[in-house]
């Protein structure tokens, strides 16, 4: 089904054949299906599961909120962890995979989640300094030889030892940079 030939999610919810729709989407895809998601009637809520991160919710119509699963940070503590950004898709094969959440009324599947997350902790995120490019450049050169210039050392030694934020692709530039620099 094209999204872009109309209100796609409202005509398949609303479609007498569908069972369940489970929408696994961060929050800017919300914020763009939005319209859509808000032809959504409140008697079709029932068939609709929607999977996104604390942000996300704000995205989704106040009609259909209760058709939200209440994942949050907690899910980091279960077999499932991950980045941010694969949030949505994470909770959903939790739901799928752990509580057979496909088979549940949405009223049972928000308490499965609820007493699937009850007992667990949102796991400790460290605090890391922000550094700009050169701080890290000067700090990987300063530890190049003691990690052999490995990429993957030099990572964890930046975000585990140094306790420095740095995200991959930025940390990846910065590093093929002192690449070419040392090799010169």
């Amino acid at each position: 089904m094209e999204l872009n030939a109309g209100p796609a999610i409202a005509r398949l919810v609303s479609d007498q054949r569908t069972k369940a729709v489970l929408l696994a989407l961060p929050s800017g895809y919300l914020e763009m299906v939005s319209g859509d998601l808000q032809g959504c009637g409140k008697d079709c809520a029932e068939k609709l599961r929607i999977f996104t991160s604390e942000r996300g919710r704000i995205a989704v119509p106040e009609h259909l909120r209760r058709c939200i699963m209440p994942y949050d940070d907690r899910l980091e503590a279960t077999a499932f962890p991950g980045t941010r950004a694969d949030f949505p898709q994470r909770a959903l094969r939790h739901f799928i995979e752990e509580l057979h959440g496909h088979r549940l009324s949405l009223k049972k599947g928000v308490s499965a989640v609820t007493s699937a997350l009850a007992s667990l902790v949102a796991p400790q995120v460290p605090r890391r300094a922000k550094l700009g490019d050169e701080e890290i450049a000067q700090l990987l050169r300063n530890n190049w030889e003691a990690y052999g210039g490995s990429s993957t050392q030099l990572l964890r030694f930046l975000r585990d030892e140094a306790q420095v934020a740095c995200e991959q692709g930025r940390f990846r530039r910065i590093w093929h940079g002192l690449c070419q620099e040392l090799t010169s």
